[in-house]
């Protein structure tokens, strides 16, 4: 359902499933960039490709298995420590969070409940609006995601070859 950054001495990375929850010592954005070329492309390349296709320039989807129908999106700069990575499969619903202005909620589709806190630099609605182009960009493909190709990269997930059109 999602990656999340952890300042932790035995790992870097709470993966959260629906029934169940790990702790990886790399990095949530090595995990991705790792995850695309496991995926038949780079990082770098999906981003430059979702990048064209929605005309956004922040919080850019990633398309990491295209085969495999794995995508996610940023909930703030990837290079920041606070960044989550959220899987749009297992969301079921995002919204305001009440009387705070730079927090919105997502739900996902087992209930659980994740705030997401942003940085507000307008009068805008910074957090709902990107989120929302990205799930309009995921489910154009219909998706059909899992955190289950990242969870397992490092052992037993083996190499493939793909072709990757643009």
């Amino acid at each position: 359902m999602a990656l999340l950054p952890a300042a932790h001495i035995d790992y870097r990375t709470i993966v959260i499933e629906e029934n169940a929850t790990y702790y990886i010592n790399q990095k949530p954005l090595d995990l991705i960039k790792l995850a695309c070329f496991k995926g038949g492309s780079s990082y770098d390349g999906r981003r430059l490709a979702a990048m064209h296709e929605l005309a956004i320039y922040k919080k850019i989807p990633v398309a990491i298995n295209t085969h495999d129908g794995i995508y996610t999106f940023p909930t703030c700069s990837p290079c920041l420590f606070h960044c989550h990575w959220i899987f749009y499969e297992y969301i079921r619903n995002i919204s305001r969070v009440p009387k705070v202005s730079n927090q919105c909620l997502i739900t996902f589709k087992n209930c659980e409940k994740s705030p997401l806190t942003y940085r507000r630099k307008s009068s805008g609605d910074n957090c709902i609006e990107p989120l929302t182009s990205s799930i309009a960009f995921l489910k154009k493909g219909n998706c059909n995601l899992t955190v289950r190709g990242i969870q397992c990269i490092p052992r037993t997930m083996p190499l493939q070859s793909s072709n990757v059109s643009t």
